[in-house]
């Protein structure tokens, strides 16, 4: 895991795609105010396993590895993800308490985590971010959109942006997701 330490009440846990690492977050958590927990999730970066041979509960028991990232924080926790990570995020956030979700390109099921039945229940601040040219994501990141009970819920689409991290490339993804906090 890479820690930012920056004595805020609002603290985010930033999960990587599929194959990535906690190293893709670097550049965004270095620009944001709050403190930041970035982890390796099970089978990538410097964690033990490789994701390669994983089972479906192998990537279902990723939500173990954000409760570990939770409890060795102290504030009110924001889980962003991309990707698997988003869906794991949620699967995190359906089973523990949480101040708020992102989610960067989440689909319905990435490797058998499968956000339908969480994305029923969810009622605390959402954001999914999603593009129209990911195919693996847009029509189910509407889906999940028209479907979560949450009052506070916001969608952004973009029209070319790629998928999960590689969104903040090409867009303002840094500044949406940050008045997207602010609100929480």
């Amino acid at each position: 895991a890479t820690y930012w330490d920056r004595d805020t009440d609002k603290e985010l846990v930033l999960l990587h795609m599929l194959g990535g690492t906690r190293n893709d977050w670097n550049e965004f958590a270095k620009n944001v105010n709050y403190t930041v927990l970035a982890i390796d999730l099970r089978g990538h970066g410097e964690s033990g396993g490789n994701w390669q041979s994983f089972s479906d509960v192998d990537f279902n028991n990723m939500v173990l590895d954000v409760k570990a990232a939770n409890e060795f924080l102290s504030g009110d926790v924001i889980v962003i993800g991309a990707s698997i990570g988003a869906n794991v995020a949620l699967s995190y956030a359906d089973n523990y308490p949480v101040a708020g979700v992102v989610l960067l390109s989440p689909s319905h099921d990435y490797r058998g985590v499968d956000t339908r039945a969480a994305i029923t229940r969810y009622k605390g601040p959402l954001l999914i971010v999603t593009s129209r040219n990911d195919e693996q994501s847009y029509n189910p990141s509407i889906v999940m959109y028209n479907t979560v009970p949450s009052e506070k819920k916001q969608l952004k689409t973009y029209e070319d942006a790629g998928h999960g991290t590689r969104m903040f490339d090409k867009e303002d993804l840094d500044d949406i997701i940050l008045k997207f906090i602010e609100g929480i």
